[in-house]
């Protein structure tokens, strides 16, 4: 049996120990909440701007986000491709170059609205054909976005970007089945250069045709 003493003692130092143990974790809890967030940011090189859109420079380390744009516009696959797009045609993007342009240089362009949101890309081959070209491999915009004179603003702006980088001709295909695409084009000055016979896109055979517009 415990003094009253001793039990007075024992009391006062499980007291004391009970504070020292609030007052660290009063003092943990403090510093959790003002220490400052940790959070992954990506900066990205910003190429040109439009009145609705920042073009910015894509990495691979954006390939989830060119995956949803890609769904996003799945409607251009299943006519390209005859399937859904695939997480390989979003490495496309940063990786596909064609054999004979093993000179060219990527140019994956991010188009972001205003909420920072990718809704477009434009797939540029610096230096393909020659060193004064670009070519554009694919043009995407997201569906809600479309048919709004929005392609026309992007593709203005990339032109002026592309001629203060010393470009002189901007070349693409387009899909014979693509009539919409065809007429895009047409209507914003390209011209055609030729027909090239068909070959294969997923489960699809597609022929194309290629234009060009000197800028």
């Amino acid at each position: 049996m415990l003094s009253g003493h001793t039990a007075i003692c024992l009391q006062l130092s499980l007291r004391d120990e009970y504070r020292q143990l609030k007052s660290t974790f009063v003092e943990n809890v403090l510093a959790s909440a003002s220490a400052p967030e940790t959070c992954s940011v990506t900066i990205r090189k910003i190429l040109f701007k439009t009145t609705h859109f920042r073009a910015e420079l894509l990495s691979p380390a954006d390939l989830d986000l060119v995956v949803l744009l890609n769904n996003a516009c799945r409607d251009f696959f299943l006519l390209q491709n005859g399937q859904p797009p695939s997480e390989a045609d979003a490495r496309e993007v940063f990786e596909s170059v064609p054999p004979q342009g093993s000179e060219a240089i990527k140019l994956p362009i991010g188009i972001f609205d205003q909420f920072g949101k990718l809704v477009g890309l434009i797939d540029v081959l610096r230096g393909y054909r020659t060193s004064a070209d670009w070519y554009i491999g694919l043009m995407l915009l997201a569906p809600g976005f479309q048919g709004q004179g929005f392609g026309t603003e992007i593709h203005n702006e990339f032109v002026n970007y592309a001629r203060r980088e010393g470009v002189q001709r901007l070349l693409l295909a387009v899909l014979e089945a693509n009539e919409s695409a065809r007429r895009f084009w047409l209507r914003l000055g390209y011209r055609k250069v030729k027909d090239f016979p068909s070959r294969q896109f997923g489960k699809c055979l597609h022929g194309l045709t290629e234009f060009e517009m000197v800028v």
